[in-house]
């Protein structure tokens, strides 16, 4: 895991991740609300107020965010799982929530406990089952990743995962609908 970094510095960090991640999938907008990171459950209203107003503008056919558990538990990832769902709400769209895949489900809390080193998680998940299963191309999702180096180990992102869990992550996207 990389050293704590400040936040000033971290956010730009952060938001030049996200720049070349997204040229890279060929993201044609891509919306940075400033939130503070690991603070975003302080600021749900704002969140939801500017969120709603880009869901509005863009006019989706789905509104794609975490699921109840944030997958990893993290507080910032439960609060925009509230963010999203409430929109979704509100404008009467389908609500999919990203999720592990089914397999690993079942052992992903003792996996995900050792990535945390911070008060940002909650423990002793009830991870979301996903129902449906979108194949991808390893290469890209590596890729993708290997543009968070932040955020994951960019010698092994997947370190204290077992092997199947890496496989079935890298071979396809998981979704709650």
């Amino acid at each position: 895991m990389t050293k704590p970094v400040l936040s000033s510095v971290l956010k730009k960090i952060r938001r030049a991740e996200l720049a070349r991640v997204s040229k890279f999938l060929k993201v044609k907008k891509l919306y940075a609300l400033e939130l503070p990171d690991g603070k975003v459950e302080a600021y749900k209203e704002d969140f939801f107020k500017k969120s709603v107003k880009i869901a509005k503008h863009e006019n989706p056919d789905y509104i794609f965010s975490f699921t109840r558990d944030g997958i990893t538990g993290h507080h910032d990832h439960v609060a925009t799982w509230v963010v999203a769902t409430r929109i979704a709400k509100l404008l009467k769209l389908p609500f999919c929530g990203f999720a592990l895949p089914p397999r690993c489900c079942r052992y992903a809390n003792k996996w995900l406990v050792k990535r945390r080193h911070a008060s940002h998680y909650h423990d002793g998940l009830n991870l979301a089952r996903a129902n449906i299963r979108i194949p991808i191309e390893k290469k890209v999702k590596l890729k993708a990743l290997s543009y968070h180096r932040s955020q994951l180990d960019a010698n092994d992102p997947f370190a204290v995962f077992p092997e199947y869990y890496v496989q079935e992550t890298l071979a396809a996207d998981y979704f709650v609908v």
